[in-house]
């Protein structure tokens, strides 16, 4: 699919909803206040959904950091644990964190943005996973496909979800397995296989989405302004390009005049 078949899918409205994976949240640093992810949300009647399972794997692999710390922490205490007894007690109680109940700030707002979130007990055709699984089908991929089956789980909720209410689904990723996925699916479309046709790496797929969805369905124009800018090297020739800088000199007279004193070629 095209650049210029998305848009044309979006402004007809045949495309419902979109969906981005964690793997693209986790790469712009789960900086949701920052663009593009500050960005990231419902657009008129263009759904913004995720699956509990990819939220899920957002608060996992946002406290990963927090959890291996405090794992050093758990073995630098231990390993002087024999010199004094007051150290028994934080090893304790460092040791019997539940990560799997912690729910930063950041990702519950993130998650709020949803129109809606969609969970696997409702959607999902184990079935149709176990088949995929076994006939190595995307996701899955020859390898240690079990890690695959959170992507499984979430891809077959969005795809049911989508049969289930007649809608088509826009999946920004840059996961191999997703994209392929998306491929044989007649109501799931991967972003990333669009963008490959506008020359942009999959550093830039999250950018390009919302500057299109911005722009068809959002009548903000300072909002359009920053994410062309933030295209900018998609949609600008390669060239080299000449920044010059200015000095204020004052002259006698006491007018100020301005004088390049610097250019430099990137």
């Amino acid at each position: 699919m095209s650049i210029d078949t998305l848009t044309d899918m979006v402004r007809n409205h045949k495309i419902h909803a979109y969906t981005l994976d964690t793997n693209v949240v986790e790469h712009h640093g789960f900086r949701f206040k920052s663009l593009p992810l500050s960005a990231v949300t419902e657009y008129g009647e263009l759904n913004f959904l995720l699956t509990d399972v990819v939220c899920k794997e957002i608060q996992r692999h946002y406290l990963e950091p927090t959890r291996q710390r405090i794992q050093q922490a758990i073995s630098v205490l231990k390993k002087h644990s024999g010199q004094t007894n007051e150290l028994t007690a934080p090893v304790g109680l460092l040791g019997n964190i539940d990560f799997g109940k912690i729910l930063p700030l950041h990702c519950s707002e993130f998650f709020s943005r949803a129109s809606d979130i969609l969970t696997a007990t409702d959607h999902v055709d184990i079935d149709q996973v176990l088949t995929n699984y076994f006939e190595i089908k995307p996701p899955f991929a020859e390898g240690n496909k079990k890690t695959e089956f959170p992507d499984a789980i979430a891809l077959s909720t969005l795809e049911n979800w989508a049969k289930e209410e007649s809608k088509t689904v826009l999946v920004v990723t840059a996961d191999k397995g997703w994209v392929e996925f998306c491929k044989e699916s007649s109501c799931l479309y991967s972003f990333e296989g669009i963008a490959k046709h506008a020359d942009t790496s999959n550093k830039k797929v999250l950018e390009l989405a919302l500057s299109i969805l911005q722009s068809l369905r959002v009548d903000d124009y300072e909002h359009l302004m920053q994410f062309k800018t933030l295209l900018k090297d998609h949609e600008e020739l390669r060239e080299p390009k000449v920044s010059v800088k200015v000095k204020t000199i004052e002259a006698q007279s006491g007018r100020e005049l301005s004088a390049a004193t610097a250019v430099t070629r990137h």
